[in-house]
């Protein structure tokens, strides 16, 4: 009985997987979704991270649900020197953390978009919707 080996260095393999997953996961794509164009047509429009809030409605129409869900402030010590103080003032910036719900129809789930200032910043899954495909 013969026996072949199909690799001269196993140990190369052990170095190789880890590089493939290295490359194939470090690839970065924003998260899309699909929704049936508001035209009519029968078209589908693309919301992706990034995209601005009229943008997601334009194409995807109004949420089934919103909320705002918080704020974040950031701001810099320093930034304008006022009148009568050795030290500068305090600029502060404030953006609004809100929640869109798309239901996007029976069996599939719902889809939850985080705006921060206005801009999509995440996707995410939530339950299972339900009534007609409108998003996937």
């Amino acid at each position: 009985m013969k026996v072949t080996r199909l690799l001269k260095h196993p140990v190369s393999l052990f170095c190789l997987v880890p590089l493939f997953f290295a490359v194939a996961g470090g690839s970065a794509r924003a998260g899309c979704m699909s929704c049936l164009s508001n035209t009519g047509s029968g078209y589908t429009e693309l919301a992706c991270e990034g995209d601005s809030r009229f943008d997601v409605a334009r194409k995807c129409g109004d949420p089934d649900y919103s909320e705002v869900t918080g704020e974040i402030v950031t701001g810099q010590f320093g930034a304008e020197k006022r009148k009568d103080t050795p030290q500068g003032g305090f600029a502060a910036s404030r953006q609004t953390v809100e929640k869109l719900y798309y239901n996007c129809g029976q069996g599939r789930f719902v889809k939850v978009l985080t705006f921060v200032g206005g801009r999509l910043v995440t996707m995410e899954n939530g339950d299972r919707g339900s009534g007609r495909q409108k998003c996937w």
